[in-house]
């Protein structure tokens, strides 16, 4: 939350990181931040079908780089700096 700009807004769409996300309050306050929460739960099996084909359309990508897993930390200081390309991607 404290990386997030004025006004900014934090979606959570899992619980993989755990089942509680602690969230200092005056941070919320401070920044008039907004918090959501996703689920695909609340979609119609019609809507579901719907986003799958309309992505399924798109040509999406993502600009990442591999990196073998006993690189991580260069890789991860490289990403602070503001040098790596795109998303990291770790290859066990």
């Amino acid at each position: 939350a404290r990386a997030l700009g004025p006004g900014g807004r934090l979606v959570n769409l899992g619980s993989s990181a755990g089942e509680t996300s602690p969230l200092d309050s005056s941070t919320l306050r401070s920044r008039s931040l907004r918090v959501l929460g996703y689920t695909n739960n609340a979609l119609t099996r019609e809507e579901r079908a719907e986003s799958v084909a309309h992505l399924a359309a798109l040509d999406l990508t993502v600009a990442h780089e591999r990196v073998p897993l006993d690189r991580a930390a260069a890789a991860w200081e490289r990403q602070a700096a503001g040098g790596a390309e795109g998303r990291i991607v770790l290859v066990v």
